[in-house]
């Protein structure tokens, strides 16, 4: 077997080649590209090298077996939280707060999966980012320097503005970052 060098940050292959024998695709590919690397896929081989297969390794609750088909177990948290996100979205929000609590810059919020106004044509991100607003100020000032404490006000605050304006509550993160 031959060795080539390829240094760090260099670019690579994939993708899938009809072979059986991982050798001759390993040769093949360097023959192909000498300079770059790949890793092919060997659908041919085995299922499990299929590209669902391949791409569900490593996510929690789901296993592949042999047929490279997928066994999801509904106990896990996944199938639930992809059930949830479908029906009501989520909404992330970033903050970054002083040491002693206050506010530095507005908080950035996104919305995915929700629309982006409601039926009265208020934006719902803008609603959202005023209730992270309300909810900081409405805390006690040695409470805000607890960043636990101001993400799940912040979290609880969006989803009720949220759910308001779209009477749906929609999964949210809450980042508090603090500096």
């Amino acid at each position: 077997m031959r060795e080539v060098f390829f240094p760090a940050g260099l670019s690579t292959g994939i993708g899938s080649l009809p072979h059986d024998d991982p050798d001759e695709a390993a040769l093949f590919a360097l023959d192909a590209h000498p300079k770059l690397p790949a890793a092919p896929s060997l659908p041919r081989r085995s299922a499990t090298e299929g590209m669902v297969a391949q791409a569900a390794w490593g996510i929690p609750g789901v296993m592949v077996l042999e047929d490279g088909s997928l066994l999801v177990d509904a106990a896990e948290r996944t199938v639930p939280d992809r059930r949830r996100l479908g029906f009501a979205g989520i909404v992330s929000v970033a903050l970054a707060l002083s040491e002693r609590g206050e506010l530095v810059g507005e908080p950035e919020i996104e919305i995915t999966g929700i629309p982006e106004k409601d039926a009265d044509g208020r934006s719902i991100a803008d609603a959202a980012l005023d209730a992270v607003i309300e909810a900081l100020d409405s805390m006690p000032r040695a409470r805000r320097s607890d960043p636990d404490a101001v993400a799940e006000a912040a979290r609880r605050a969006v989803r009720s503005a949220v759910g308001s304006a779209w009477n749906k509550k929609p999964m949210c993160h809450v980042h508090v970052l603090t500096v």
